[in-house]
Formats: structure tokens, C-alpha cells, sequence
């Protein structure tokens, strides 16, 4: 803070400073929140270790977007439960490389 500048714009209004003052308490009351609703480091472990005990990674590049592909995989039905980037992303990106490649080739 540039306290040349404070002091040269002169007296604080008591209405900024009671401002300032509760401004500091919303934040300081945010801080309590938050440790209080923070989760229990031993449940965030334990849960992690249930999701990755039930599920399966798998990597692989997808050649037409020259992309890495990561799908995590329900280890009981087989089934994709998430894949990064999603399938709908990849075709988007699929397309646009096509249509940029068209659109390249006739200018040229």
C-alpha cells in the first residue's frame, strides 16, 4: 500500500472504515466455514481407496487427434465410467481437424 497516497487523499469516512471492519468479519466467519465443513483426512483417504479398489485405468492415444486418452473403467461391469477427454470432444476435435484440413488444402 502507497501510504504517501493514503495520506494524501485524507481522512478515512467512518463509513468506509465500518465497511472494511465487517468486510474482515465476513471473511474471518468464511474461514470458520470452511474449517468446519473441510472433510476428515482419513475419510477423503478411505474413499479414495474404495473408488480406486472398484475401478480400473486405461490409457491409450487416440491417433486421428494425435491425443492421450485416459478411461477409468468399473472393475465389476466392464463399463466406462469416465473418459478424458470425452468421446464427444475427441469427435469434436476429430471434425475440426478434418475441416481445417479441407479448408488448408483449398487455399493453398
Amino acid at each position: 500500500m502507497n501510504i504517501g497516497r493514503v495520506a494524501s487523499s485524507g481522512p478515512v469516512p467512518v463509513d468506509a472504515r465500518q465497511k472494511a471492519a465487517a468486510g474482515r468479519q465476513q471473511v474471518e466467519q468464511q474461514k470458520q466455514r470452511l474449517k468446519l465443513t473441510a472433510p476428515d483426512l482419513d475419510e477423503t483417504k478411505s474413499i479414495l481407496n474404495e473408488i480406486t479398489n472398484n475401478t480400473r485405468f486405461s490409457y491409450s492415444i487416440n491417433e486421428k487427434i494425435d491425443s492421450f486418452v485416459v478411461k477409468i473403467i468399473d472393475r465389476n461391469t466392464d463399463k466406462v465410467v469416465k473418459e478424458i477427454p470425452s468421446r464427444e470432444l475427441q469427435t469434436l476435435h476429430e471434425n475440426l481437424r478434418e475441416a481445417i484440413g479441407i479448408f488448408i488444402d483449398r487455399m493453398v
